[in-house]
């Protein structure tokens, strides 16, 4: 067999790539591409359209056990296929277990639904509660500590699995079975915690104790307590530290809405990676916004049931509910982005119905009440939930344009 450098270096001859030992999501090996050719332009290495070039392919295989990560440039979109259909067959030939191959750039992933959703304020004070019944479950630290772990990685693969699965290729190694080790000092208030890959079926989490002085790079102090792996299968260590609440981490997010927020952060630095998106007013109409409302109705009534406070907070979700959607489209300028105004009412009624109307007199998008029972007059109630938008703040978190 080849040498990994030979096989490498066979994939891609004359061509702007990089590559590096480790499981490295697309969008870390995105990042280092973007450093390597801004450095390579600033030295007169190459031109600026190969600069600014994001085309390429992002590839991820394993020899003898190892992961290696890379991109390989492209020209063009047509190279860019080109390369997915002949890469394959090739690292075959080399007897090299392919993991990952996909072209870059990469779509930005929405926000939308899922996590807007439980980005609502109302929302706040039930996840506060929900994590104070999860810590007061437990009577032992390191049950406790153990036990949030694994339920956050659980959640975490969860949530990316059904809600945004092209996630996945950013955080591979947390897709992965994990080796997690944590040591914790109850008087410093201080919690250490290294990840490691795992080959095994499910996660293992060891939580220690400790009076020692524990922060990163605590390589003495881990090594004492723990019999850890092999440091190529490390993946990365936190330290955390909390002098308020009645432990150091009483005031952490149930491991559901934690995993919740992990995987925003993620999706934040995938999308700022990706190219931005051009879009007005314009890409918006009544079948789009008729079907983004349809699918928020329907996500909060999938979500709400998972937690009885979350059911309560959005129960006149859970009865039938009638929408009345106003949209407004300014007039086009050249050379500006156009924007609109978008108003929406949700009342409860007899039965789910669902009415977008674009509008020629932008008054008519003004928050009027009345305007529910002329178009709904079986409605039950005011409404429980109305907003008044800008049209490119709507559109933002339904195409990943929010960062």
């Amino acid at each position: 067999m080849k040498k990994v450098e030979e096989i490498i270096a066979s994939l891609a001859p004359k061509k702007y790539a990089i590559f590096v030992s480790g499981d490295h999501g697309v969008v870390s090996m995105q990042e280092d591409m973007k450093r390597l050719r801004l450095q390579a332009f600033r030295e007169g290495k190459i031109e600026q359209k190969t600069y600014e070039n994001p085309s390429g392919v992002y590839i991820r295989f394993s020899i003898n056990s190892v992961i290696h990560s890379g991109i390989i440039q492209t020209e063009d979109e047509i190279e860019t296929r080109g390369m997915l259909l002949d890469l394959p067959p090739r690292l075959r030939e080399e007897n090299v277990n392919l993991l990952t191959i996909q072209k870059i750039p990469l779509d930005r992933i929405p926000t939308f639904p899922f996590f807007t959703i439980l980005d609502k304020s109302e929302t706040k004070e039930s996840k506060r509660k929900l994590s104070q019944q999860y810590w007061a479950s437990f009577s032992d630290n390191v049950e406790a500590l153990k036990n949030w772990y694994l339920d956050f990685y659980g959640f975490r693969r969860d949530i990316v699995n059904t809600e945004v699965p092209q996630l996945a290729t950013a955080i591979p190694s947390w897709m992965s079975s994990l080796k997690t080790y944590v040591l914790y000092n109850e008087e410093n208030r201080t919690i250490a915690t290294r990840y490691y890959r795992s080959m095994d079926d499910k996660d293992v989490v060891w939580v220690k104790k400790t009076s020692e002085s524990v922060g990163l790079n605590s390589e003495k102090v881990f090594s004492s307590a723990f019999d850890l792996p092999p440091k190529e299968d490390a993946i990365s260590e936190t330290v955390q530290f909390d002098k308020e609440g009645e432990k150091a981490y009483s005031r952490w997010d149930h491991p559901y809405f934690a995993a919740v927020e992990d995987i925003k952060k993620q999706i934040e630095k995938f999308n700022r990676a990706q190219p931005g998106i051009l879009y007005d007013a314009y890409y918006a109409s009544n079948s789009l916004i008729h079907h983004w409302t349809y699918k928020e109705m329907n996500k909060v009534r999938e979500i709400a049931p998972k937690f009885p406070l979350l059911k309560q907070v959005f129960q006149p979700w859970l009865e039938p509910i009638q929408v009345l959607v106003l949209y407004f489209i300014d007039e086009p300028v050249k050379g500006r982005i156009t924007d609109g105004i978008i108003t929406a009412y949700y009342v409860n009624g007899p039965e789910d119905k669902i009415m977008v109307k674009k509008v020629e007199n932008k008054d008519d998008t003004k928050w009027k009440e009345d305007l529910v029972l002329q178009h709904f007059p079986k409605s039950i109630g005011k409404p429980f939930l109305g907003f008044t938008s800008s049209m490119l703040h709507y559109l933002s978190n339904k195409l990943g344009a929010d960062y």
